[in-house]
């Protein structure tokens, strides 16, 4: 809460105040940027609705597939269950930025981001006979285990943008809070049957799971682009 009233507050020192220095009559009112960084492949809107002060609604996307392997922490199931991962990024910024002074391609941005990241993890299917919890199960009966994982909807975002008024090279260094994950597991098969007697397991899976994602609890937003004047 302390973090998005200090953004609220930053963003309202942004406001347009009076200046002898603006911005020269010829800047545009509205840019299109495309971009491509660590948001994504998308772009942003830009009005420049003050001298010195723009409005800017952006968008990215992407999807990354990974495989990982978690290691069991009880000898409850007999091999170790390897997962494929999908990470789907899926941001709209929403910021107010000020030139630091009339003429200088920097801007310092505030806001908010409209953060539906989702991470989707599936196990893969078991080749071989497995023992879970003493008992021994086919390959087609064992099941498998599920994860989907969720960040704060509404994440505060701080940053420094590169933008000349004339156009061109731009570029934006930032990051928003997304939050701590929240992770929920569901399982198939004999592992749903057997949860109650694996609960370490699966918390140990939580766990795990939850510490790979944690760098990414304070986002980096770095994306590179070229803003083109309308």
């Amino acid at each position: 809460m302390r973090i998005f009233v200090a953004v609220v507050a930053l963003a309202a020192l942004l406001l347009p105040m009076p200046a002898v220095a603006t911005e020269p009559k010829s800047a545009p009112r509205i840019s299109i940027t495309p971009e491509i960084g660590s948001s994504g492949i998308g772009g942003q809107i830009t009005a420049t609705i003050a001298p010195l002060t723009e409005i800017s609604v952006g968008y990215g996307s992407f999807i990354y597939h990974q495989q990982q392997t978690f290691n069991n922490a009880v000898v409850d199931i007999s091999t170790n269950i390897s997962f494929v991962e999908r990470l789907q990024i899926n941001q709209v910024p929403i910021t107010l930025d000020r030139r630091l002074k009339a003429k200088s391609p920097f801007l310092i941005s505030a806001g908010l981001v409209l953060n539906n990241d989702h991470v989707g993890a599936s196990s893969i299917p078991f080749s071989s006979n497995v023992t879970i919890a003493g008992t021994v199960y086919s390959a087609a009966t064992s099941g498998q285990a599920f994860a989907d994982v969720h960040f704060h909807r509404y994440a505060p975002y701080l940053g420094l943008v590169y933008a000349p008024a004339r156009g061109g090279l731009s570029a934006r260094v930032g990051a928003f809070l997304a939050g701590k994950p929240a992770v929920d597991i569901y399982e198939t098969g004999a592992i749903a049957a057997n949860r109650d007697k694996i609960a370490k397991y699966i918390d140990s899976f939580n766990a795990q799971l939850q510490s790979a994602l944690g760098p990414i609890s304070i986002y980096p937003a770095i994306n590179v682009g070229y803003r083109v004047r309308i």
